[in-house]
Order: C-alpha cells, then sequence, then structure tokens
C-alpha cells in the first residue's frame, strides 16, 4: 500500500451485509471527522476486475488459491479522503462499477481465498488511524 500522510485517530468499523447502506454512512462518517474512508467492497470489484483482465478462464476462478488472488496485485494508494485502488499500478476506480463486475462480484466476495488475499492489506490500511472502514466484517474480522 503506498502512503502518502500520516493520519491518526481510531479506526471505526461498519459491518452489514449487502446494500445496507454502509459506503454511504461511513464516506459520510469519514468526511465529518476528516478520517480517510475504505470501502472493502471496491476492493472485491478490484479483485473482480482483475480476474477478467487476466488469463483465467472464469470457470477456474473458485479454484484460485490465496496467491492466484495475490498475483493479481491489487494495491490501495492514500487519496485526500480516502483510498484510490490500483491494479498492477493502474488506478481503476472508474472502472470498478461496470455492468460486468457487478455481475460477478458478489460470487468473487464468497470465496474464501479472495477473502484472504486483501486481508492484509485492509488491515495495513488501519495502521495509521484515522480510519472509517466498511464491509460485511470489518469489526469481526478485519479489525476485531
Amino acid at each position: 500500500m503506498r502512503s502518502h500522510s500520516r493520519r491518526e485517530g481510531p479506526v471505526i468499523t461498519l459491518d452489514g451485509p449487502a446494500g445496507s447502506g454502509k459506503s454511504s454512512t461511513a464516506k459520510a462518517v469519514a468526511k465529518r471527522l476528516g478520517f480517510r474512508h475504505l470501502d472493502s467492497g471496491a476492493l472485491y470489484r478490484a479483485l473482480t476486475l482483475g480476474l477478467l483482465r487476466s488469463s483465467v478462464v472464469e470457470a477456474d476462478w473458485e479454484n484460485l488459491s490465496e496467491q492466484g488472488f495475490a498475483n493479481l496485485d491489487i494495491d490501495l494508494e492514500t487519496s485526500e479522503n480516502g483510498f484510490q485502488v490500483l491494479i498492477r499500478g493502474e488506478a481503476v476506480d472508474s472502472e470498478l462499477r461496470t455492468p460486468g463486475v457487478t455481475d460477478r462480484v458478489s460470487f468473487v466476495a464468497s470465496l474464501p481465498a479472495s477473502r484472504q488475499s486483501i486481508l492484509g492489506l485492509q488491515r495495513k490500511a488501519g495502521e495509521d488511524g484515522g480510519l472509517v472502514a466498511d464491509g460485511r466484517d470489518m469489526g469481526t474480522v478485519i479489525f476485531p
């Protein structure tokens, strides 16, 4: 993960199922507190986009190991209010909500190897504090 500034403060987590308003709430809280916002859904979307760009056949996605997902080279770069998602050093935020990614992201996020592959990246995002993180298991698994 690339970092350009150090912030201090707690890590605040918002957990909940898909479509429950976690990201909207987390983004508003982060803005109000002057904290960064980590949207874990964007990381799963990046994994999905990385897979779509890769030579891995979609039928084989469920057989990928944690290392197979790590080889997609997903990273975060700090920005003014949060993080920019990178694949192989390329900013991909504008491509994360395309129909092809949206149609497949739930499946990718359900794979244990995908979840393990970004665990360290998510935890590293919170090392300096000053973070509002949203996801299905932010407060129970990522930042217990």
